[in-house]
């Protein structure tokens, strides 16, 4: 593999390096990133969802579908 050796060295087994790859190649190549802004703010939501569920008895919370905007706020989607 191109990077191991790199990424062997990085955090989190080297799916940081990739994730820091990915976004650096896309702007070196003048395209949209495979990850972008709602994923990365999607995927960090999650741990912060969990706790809550978790200190509430394991209930279910409304997870915020970041891709839908309308007006200035997100919307919120049903409870997974």
């Amino acid at each position: 593999m191109k990077w191991s050796a790199e990424a062997l060295r990085t955090g989190h087994g080297g799916g940081d390096f990739f994730v820091m790859q990915e976004f650096v190649s896309s702007i070196q190549e003048q395209r949209k990133p495979a990850i972008d802004v709602y994923d990365a703010v999607t995927w960090s939501s999650v741990f912060p969802l969990s706790v809550q569920s978790a200190a509430n008895g394991s209930i279910p919370v409304k997870f915020v579908d970041f891709k839908l905007r309308t007006g200035s706020r997100a919307s919120s989607v049903s409870e997974r």
